[in-house]
Protein backbone atom coordinates (compact mmCIF):
# COMPACT_ATOMS: atom_id res chain seq x y z
CA UNK A 1 0.00 0.00 0.00
CA UNK A 2 2.95 2.70 0.88
CA UNK A 3 6.49 2.06 0.18
CA UNK A 4 9.30 4.10 0.15
CA UNK A 5 12.66 3.06 -2.10
CA UNK A 6 16.17 4.05 -0.51
CA UNK A 7 14.64 7.73 -0.20
CA UNK A 8 17.07 10.78 0.77
CA UNK A 9 16.72 14.17 1.52
CA UNK A 10 18.46 17.07 2.87
CA UNK A 11 16.94 20.10 4.97
CA UNK A 12 18.49 22.92 5.88
CA UNK A 13 22.44 23.95 4.73
CA UNK A 14 23.33 21.05 2.17
CA UNK A 15 27.07 22.34 2.44
CA UNK A 16 27.43 22.79 6.28
CA UNK A 17 26.37 18.94 7.97
CA UNK A 18 26.14 20.74 11.28
CA UNK A 19 23.06 23.11 9.75
CA UNK A 20 21.17 20.36 7.59
CA UNK A 21 19.49 17.38 8.36
CA UNK A 22 19.10 13.98 5.95
CA UNK A 23 16.86 11.61 5.46
CA UNK A 24 19.17 8.48 4.10
CA UNK A 25 18.45 5.49 2.18
CA UNK A 26 14.56 4.93 3.89
CA UNK A 27 13.13 2.13 2.59
CA UNK A 28 10.34 0.71 3.93
CA UNK A 29 6.50 -1.24 3.29
CA UNK A 30 3.40 -0.48 5.43
CA UNK A 31 0.89 -3.49 3.74
CA UNK A 32 -2.72 -2.76 2.95
CA UNK A 33 -4.90 -1.81 6.83
CA UNK A 34 -2.15 -2.09 8.18
CA UNK A 35 -1.52 0.08 11.79
CA UNK A 36 2.07 1.42 11.39
CA UNK A 37 4.26 3.38 13.79
CA UNK A 38 7.45 5.22 13.24
CA UNK A 39 9.19 5.43 16.83
CA UNK A 40 12.14 7.44 17.98
CA UNK A 41 13.87 10.11 19.73
CA UNK A 42 12.65 14.15 19.25
CA UNK A 43 14.84 15.25 16.12
CA UNK A 44 15.37 11.55 14.54
CA UNK A 45 13.60 12.15 11.19
CA UNK A 46 9.70 10.89 11.98
CA UNK A 47 8.18 13.75 11.44
CA UNK A 48 10.44 14.66 8.19
CA UNK A 49 9.60 11.26 6.59
CA UNK A 50 5.78 12.09 7.02
CA UNK A 51 5.71 15.24 5.53
CA UNK A 52 7.72 14.01 2.46
CA UNK A 53 5.00 10.86 2.24
CA UNK A 54 2.44 13.62 2.53
CA UNK A 55 4.33 15.51 -0.51
CA UNK A 56 5.36 18.65 1.01
CA UNK A 57 9.16 17.45 1.00
CA UNK A 58 10.58 17.21 -2.63
CA UNK A 59 13.04 14.53 -2.51
CA UNK A 60 16.21 14.49 -3.82
CA UNK A 61 16.20 11.07 -4.66
CA UNK A 62 14.35 7.73 -4.26
CA UNK A 63 10.63 6.58 -4.84
CA UNK A 64 7.16 6.84 -3.11
CA UNK A 65 4.39 4.85 -3.96
CA UNK A 66 0.96 4.67 -2.85
CA UNK A 67 -1.18 1.89 -4.06
CA UNK A 68 0.97 0.83 -6.72
CA UNK A 69 1.34 4.14 -8.23
CA UNK A 70 4.55 6.22 -8.09
CA UNK A 71 3.22 9.33 -6.00
CA UNK A 72 6.74 10.63 -5.51
CA UNK A 73 6.48 14.38 -7.71
CA UNK A 74 2.49 14.05 -7.30
CA UNK A 75 0.64 17.34 -5.33
CA UNK A 76 -0.59 16.67 -1.85
CA UNK A 77 -4.04 17.09 -3.09
CA UNK A 78 -4.02 13.91 -5.29
CA UNK A 79 -2.66 11.58 -2.82
CA UNK A 80 -5.75 10.73 -1.37
CA UNK A 81 -4.25 10.79 1.91
CA UNK A 82 -5.29 11.91 5.63
CA UNK A 83 -2.93 13.84 7.51
CA UNK A 84 -2.62 15.22 10.76
CA UNK A 85 0.16 17.44 11.39
CA UNK A 86 1.80 18.11 14.62
CA UNK A 87 1.28 22.14 14.77
CA UNK A 88 -3.00 20.77 14.15
CA UNK A 89 -3.10 23.93 11.37
CA UNK A 90 -6.94 24.55 12.54
CA UNK A 91 -8.67 27.89 10.60
CA UNK A 92 -8.69 30.61 13.38
CA UNK A 93 -11.62 32.18 11.11
CA UNK A 94 -13.73 28.79 11.97
CA UNK A 95 -15.51 27.54 14.86
CA UNK A 96 -14.22 23.63 15.49
CA UNK A 97 -17.28 22.62 13.80
CA UNK A 98 -16.45 24.48 10.76
CA UNK A 99 -13.17 23.04 11.09
CA UNK A 100 -14.72 19.60 11.05
CA UNK A 101 -16.78 20.10 8.39
CA UNK A 102 -14.30 21.51 6.19
CA UNK A 103 -12.38 17.46 6.61
CA UNK A 104 -15.61 16.47 4.45
CA UNK A 105 -14.61 18.26 1.42
CA UNK A 106 -13.59 15.29 -1.25
CA UNK A 107 -11.26 16.59 -4.26
CA UNK A 108 -13.54 17.89 -6.97
CA UNK A 109 -16.28 17.84 -5.21
CA UNK A 110 -18.38 20.61 -5.77
CA UNK A 111 -22.32 21.62 -4.68
CA UNK A 112 -23.21 22.14 -8.80
CA UNK A 113 -22.35 20.34 -11.89
CA UNK A 114 -22.65 21.01 -15.51
CA UNK A 115 -26.10 20.61 -16.04
CA UNK A 116 -27.29 22.27 -13.14
CA UNK A 117 -25.16 25.37 -14.42
CA UNK A 118 -26.84 25.10 -18.01
CA UNK A 119 -30.30 24.60 -16.52
CA UNK A 120 -30.22 27.76 -14.25
CA UNK A 121 -29.08 29.71 -17.20
CA UNK A 122 -32.14 28.60 -19.23
CA UNK A 123 -34.95 29.47 -16.15
CA UNK A 124 -33.21 32.95 -16.02
CA UNK A 125 -31.92 32.44 -12.73
CA UNK A 126 -28.47 34.52 -11.91
CA UNK A 127 -25.93 32.19 -11.60
CA UNK A 128 -24.22 34.14 -8.81
CA UNK A 129 -27.13 33.49 -7.14
CA UNK A 130 -27.29 29.81 -7.13
CA UNK A 131 -24.15 29.36 -6.95
CA UNK A 132 -24.00 31.19 -3.24
CA UNK A 133 -27.02 29.09 -2.29
CA UNK A 134 -25.79 25.87 -3.44
CA UNK A 135 -22.92 26.84 -1.10
CA UNK A 136 -24.54 27.93 2.15
CA UNK A 137 -26.94 24.41 1.61
CA UNK A 138 -23.82 22.18 1.00
CA UNK A 139 -21.68 23.72 3.81
CA UNK A 140 -24.91 23.21 5.75
CA UNK A 141 -25.05 19.41 5.07
CA UNK A 142 -21.67 19.21 5.97
CA UNK A 143 -21.75 20.54 9.37
CA UNK A 144 -24.31 18.49 9.85
CA UNK A 145 -22.14 15.01 9.45
CA UNK A 146 -19.82 16.35 11.39
CA UNK A 147 -21.53 16.37 14.54
CA UNK A 148 -21.79 12.80 15.31
CA UNK A 149 -18.04 12.81 14.68
CA UNK A 150 -17.81 15.45 17.89
CA UNK A 151 -19.70 13.47 19.68
CA UNK A 152 -17.47 10.20 19.42
CA UNK A 153 -14.61 12.28 20.59
CA UNK A 154 -16.12 14.25 23.30
CA UNK A 155 -16.01 16.97 21.67
CA UNK A 156 -19.73 17.91 21.14
CA UNK A 157 -19.70 20.90 23.90
CA UNK A 158 -16.87 22.81 21.79
CA UNK A 159 -18.62 22.69 18.41
CA UNK A 160 -18.95 26.68 18.34
CA UNK A 161 -16.18 27.51 19.81
CA UNK A 162 -12.81 29.15 17.95
CA UNK A 163 -9.42 27.09 18.05
CA UNK A 164 -7.89 30.50 19.81
CA UNK A 165 -10.40 29.30 22.85
CA UNK A 166 -9.22 25.82 23.19
CA UNK A 167 -6.17 23.85 25.07
CA UNK A 168 -3.49 22.14 23.68
CA UNK A 169 -4.94 18.81 23.84
CA UNK A 170 -7.83 20.11 22.88
CA UNK A 171 -6.94 21.18 19.50
CA UNK A 172 -4.92 18.11 18.84
CA UNK A 173 -8.21 15.85 19.23
CA UNK A 174 -9.67 18.05 16.69
CA UNK A 175 -7.32 18.26 14.33
CA UNK A 176 -7.53 14.32 14.53
CA UNK A 177 -11.40 14.18 14.00
CA UNK A 178 -10.84 16.66 11.13
CA UNK A 179 -8.13 14.27 9.73
CA UNK A 180 -10.46 11.29 10.26
CA UNK A 181 -13.82 12.80 8.98
CA UNK A 182 -13.50 11.86 5.26
CA UNK A 183 -12.67 8.14 6.19
CA UNK A 184 -9.30 8.68 3.82
CA UNK A 185 -7.47 5.17 2.80
CA UNK A 186 -4.49 6.65 3.75
CA UNK A 187 -3.82 8.43 7.21
CA UNK A 188 -0.40 9.72 8.26
CA UNK A 189 -0.97 10.89 12.02
CA UNK A 190 2.19 13.21 13.46
CA UNK A 191 2.32 12.38 17.43
CA UNK A 192 -1.57 12.22 17.31
CA UNK A 193 -1.82 11.99 21.17
CA UNK A 194 1.31 13.91 22.49
CA UNK A 195 -0.50 16.77 24.02
CA UNK A 196 -3.18 15.13 26.35
CA UNK A 197 -3.34 13.65 29.61
CA UNK A 198 -2.53 10.00 30.06
CA UNK A 199 -5.96 8.91 30.53
CA UNK A 200 -7.63 10.67 27.67
CA UNK A 201 -3.94 9.45 25.38
CA UNK A 202 -4.99 5.69 26.55
CA UNK A 203 -9.15 6.61 25.22
CA UNK A 204 -7.57 8.29 21.95
CA UNK A 205 -5.48 5.37 20.84
CA UNK A 206 -8.15 2.75 21.57
CA UNK A 207 -10.65 4.75 19.57
CA UNK A 208 -7.66 5.08 16.89
CA UNK A 209 -7.23 1.65 16.68
CA UNK A 210 -10.91 1.15 16.50
CA UNK A 211 -11.41 3.34 13.59
CA UNK A 212 -8.59 1.63 11.95
CA UNK A 213 -9.80 -1.86 12.03
CA UNK A 214 -13.31 -0.39 10.94
CA UNK A 215 -12.77 0.94 7.96
CA UNK A 216 -9.31 -1.00 7.01
CA UNK A 217 -7.28 2.39 6.70
CA UNK A 218 -3.99 2.20 6.46
CA UNK A 219 -1.95 3.96 9.18
CA UNK A 220 1.22 5.60 9.48
CA UNK A 221 1.38 6.93 12.97
CA UNK A 222 4.53 9.06 14.39
CA UNK A 223 5.39 8.86 18.03
CA UNK A 224 8.17 9.11 20.47
CA UNK A 225 6.46 6.50 23.51
CA UNK A 226 7.11 3.23 24.04
CA UNK A 227 3.77 2.53 25.82
CA UNK A 228 1.87 4.40 23.13
CA UNK A 229 3.37 2.25 20.37
CA UNK A 230 2.31 -0.97 22.11
CA UNK A 231 -1.54 0.18 22.62
CA UNK A 232 -2.01 0.76 18.90
CA UNK A 233 1.01 -0.71 16.61
CA UNK A 234 1.04 -3.85 14.38
CA UNK A 235 4.67 -2.89 13.43
CA UNK A 236 6.98 -0.51 14.16
CA UNK A 237 9.78 1.28 12.15
CA UNK A 238 12.48 2.78 14.59
CA UNK A 239 14.20 5.76 13.50
CA UNK A 240 17.60 7.10 14.62
CA UNK A 241 19.87 10.16 13.10
CA UNK A 242 17.69 10.17 9.69
CA UNK A 243 17.78 5.94 9.37
CA UNK A 244 15.28 3.06 9.85
CA UNK A 245 17.48 0.88 12.28
CA UNK A 246 14.57 -1.83 12.52
CA UNK A 247 11.55 -3.02 11.35
CA UNK A 248 9.24 -5.71 13.34
CA UNK A 249 6.33 -6.56 15.89
CA UNK A 250 6.33 -4.10 19.10
CA UNK A 251 7.17 -7.35 20.74
CA UNK A 252 10.27 -7.87 18.59
CA UNK A 253 11.35 -3.74 19.35
CA UNK A 254 10.68 -4.83 22.81
CA UNK A 255 12.74 -7.93 23.63
CA UNK A 256 15.04 -8.03 20.53
CA UNK A 257 16.48 -4.43 19.99
CA UNK A 258 18.96 -4.50 17.11
CA UNK A 259 21.31 -1.49 18.12
CA UNK A 260 21.51 0.77 21.27
CA UNK A 261 19.29 3.51 20.15
CA UNK A 262 16.98 1.03 19.81
CA UNK A 263 17.32 -0.56 23.33
CA UNK A 264 17.50 2.87 24.78
CA UNK A 265 14.43 3.91 23.36
CA UNK A 266 12.85 1.12 25.46
CA UNK A 267 13.68 1.73 28.65
CA UNK A 268 14.29 -1.85 30.01
CA UNK A 269 16.00 -0.98 33.61
CA UNK A 270 19.16 -3.06 32.89
CA UNK A 271 21.51 -1.98 30.01
CA UNK A 272 24.89 -2.94 30.41
CA UNK A 273 27.05 -1.01 27.16
CA UNK A 274 30.38 -2.31 26.24
CA UNK A 275 31.00 -3.71 29.93
CA UNK A 276 30.49 -7.54 29.36
CA UNK A 277 32.84 -10.08 28.69
CA UNK A 278 30.98 -13.38 26.84
CA UNK A 279 32.58 -16.98 26.55
CA UNK A 280 31.21 -19.50 24.97
CA UNK A 281 31.66 -22.81 27.24
CA UNK A 282 30.60 -26.58 26.37
CA UNK A 283 27.16 -25.89 28.57
CA UNK A 284 26.88 -22.89 26.48
CA UNK A 285 27.06 -18.97 25.96
CA UNK A 286 27.84 -17.00 29.39
CA UNK A 287 28.71 -13.57 30.40
CA UNK A 288 30.36 -12.23 33.07
CA UNK A 289 28.80 -9.10 34.33
CA UNK A 290 30.45 -6.77 36.54
CA UNK A 291 32.02 -7.52 39.73
CA UNK A 292 32.20 -11.09 38.36
CA UNK A 293 28.62 -12.23 38.32
CA UNK A 294 28.61 -14.93 35.65
CA UNK A 295 25.10 -15.32 33.81
CA UNK A 296 24.11 -18.27 30.97
CA UNK A 297 22.40 -17.12 27.42
CA UNK A 298 21.19 -18.89 24.50
CA UNK A 299 24.28 -19.81 22.14
CA UNK A 300 22.58 -17.95 18.89
CA UNK A 301 22.10 -15.24 20.38
CA UNK A 302 24.48 -12.40 18.86
CA UNK A 303 27.17 -13.95 21.36
CA UNK A 304 29.89 -15.37 19.58
CA UNK A 305 33.81 -15.99 19.94
CA UNK A 306 34.74 -13.74 23.45
CA UNK A 307 35.06 -10.06 24.18
CA UNK A 308 33.14 -7.46 25.43
CA UNK A 309 29.85 -6.87 25.04
CA UNK A 310 26.25 -4.71 25.45
CA UNK A 311 23.60 -6.49 27.18
CA UNK A 312 19.97 -5.77 27.95
CA UNK A 313 18.04 -7.70 30.98
CA UNK A 314 14.48 -6.32 30.90
CA UNK A 315 13.21 -5.92 34.84
CA UNK A 316 10.08 -7.42 34.32
CA UNK A 317 12.09 -10.69 33.00
CA UNK A 318 13.97 -10.84 36.48
CA UNK A 319 12.25 -13.26 39.26
CA UNK A 320 13.05 -11.93 43.02
CA UNK A 321 13.36 -15.31 44.88
CA UNK A 322 13.51 -15.98 48.96
CA UNK A 323 17.66 -16.00 49.78
CA UNK A 324 17.72 -19.86 50.19
CA UNK A 325 16.54 -20.55 46.73
CA UNK A 326 18.92 -21.13 44.74
CA UNK A 327 16.93 -20.60 41.39
CA UNK A 328 13.25 -20.85 39.72
CA UNK A 329 14.79 -24.09 38.27
CA UNK A 330 17.95 -25.73 36.40
CA UNK A 331 17.78 -23.48 33.65
CA UNK A 332 18.01 -19.99 35.76
CA UNK A 333 20.80 -18.53 37.57
CA UNK A 334 19.81 -17.36 41.12
CA UNK A 335 22.31 -14.34 41.72
CA UNK A 336 22.23 -12.74 45.62
CA UNK A 337 21.77 -9.58 46.53
CA UNK A 338 20.12 -6.69 49.01
CA UNK A 339 16.84 -4.53 47.72
CA UNK A 340 18.30 -1.18 48.33
CA UNK A 341 15.52 1.06 47.13
CA UNK A 342 11.81 0.32 46.50
CA UNK A 343 8.87 2.85 44.81
CA UNK A 344 5.33 1.52 44.73
CA UNK A 345 3.96 2.46 41.10
CA UNK A 346 0.19 1.41 41.72
CA UNK A 347 0.01 -1.67 39.69
CA UNK A 348 3.31 -2.11 39.82
CA UNK A 349 6.66 -2.02 42.45
CA UNK A 350 10.02 -1.18 41.42
CA UNK A 351 12.75 -2.81 43.59
CA UNK A 352 16.71 -1.79 43.01
CA UNK A 353 18.69 -4.99 44.50
CA UNK A 354 22.81 -4.21 44.53
CA UNK A 355 24.59 -7.92 43.95
CA UNK A 356 28.05 -5.87 44.57
CA UNK A 357 29.71 -2.66 44.68
CA UNK A 358 29.72 -2.69 40.44
CA UNK A 359 26.31 -4.51 40.18
CA UNK A 360 22.40 -3.32 40.68
CA UNK A 361 19.81 -4.63 38.74
CA UNK A 362 16.38 -3.34 38.72
CA UNK A 363 13.22 -5.29 38.88
CA UNK A 364 9.79 -4.58 38.11
CA UNK A 365 6.60 -6.99 39.82
CA UNK A 366 3.18 -6.35 39.82
CA UNK A 367 1.40 -6.20 43.08
CA UNK A 368 0.38 -9.79 43.40
CA UNK A 369 3.54 -10.80 42.62
CA UNK A 370 5.39 -8.64 45.51
CA UNK A 371 3.45 -9.71 47.76
CA UNK A 372 4.05 -13.28 47.58
CA UNK A 373 8.01 -12.32 49.08
CA UNK A 374 7.05 -8.66 50.14
CA UNK A 375 10.81 -7.74 50.44
CA UNK A 376 11.82 -4.63 51.77
CA UNK A 377 14.92 -2.31 51.85
CA UNK A 378 17.63 -4.32 53.13
CA UNK A 379 16.28 -7.41 52.46
CA UNK A 380 18.55 -10.28 51.23
CA UNK A 381 17.29 -11.93 47.99
CA UNK A 382 17.96 -13.98 44.92
CA UNK A 383 17.30 -12.74 41.42
CA UNK A 384 16.44 -15.31 39.05
CA UNK A 385 17.47 -14.67 35.63
CA UNK A 386 16.54 -17.38 32.89
CA UNK A 387 19.30 -17.37 29.08
CA UNK A 388 16.07 -16.46 27.09
CA UNK A 389 15.81 -13.35 28.51
CA UNK A 390 19.26 -12.14 28.14
CA UNK A 391 19.85 -10.43 25.11
CA UNK A 392 23.50 -9.60 23.23
CA UNK A 393 22.83 -6.09 21.16
CA UNK A 394 25.26 -6.57 18.06
CA UNK A 395 27.96 -4.51 17.10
Amino acid sequence: MIETIELCLTVGARKDPERSFSLKDVTLTVSEGEYFVLLGKSGSGKTLLLETLCGLNRVDSGCIRIREQDVTHLEPRFRGIGYLPQDYCLFPHQTIVGNVAYGLWKPGDLPWTIVDTMTVTLCGIPWLVYRSLMMVLHALERRKQAGPLLGQFGLAHLADRYPDRLSGGEKQRVSLVRALANQPSVLLLDEPVSAVDEQTRDALCSQLKSFQKEFGTTTIHVCHNFDEMLQVADRVAVMDQGRIVQTGTPQQILECPATLAVARLSQPGNLFVESIVFENRSDGAWLRLPGGVTIPTIKDNNARGKGKASVMIREENIRVLPETVDGANDAMVGIPAVVTQMADMGALVRLTARCNEQLALTVTQSKSEYKTLAPRVGSRVRLAIAPEDVHVIPG
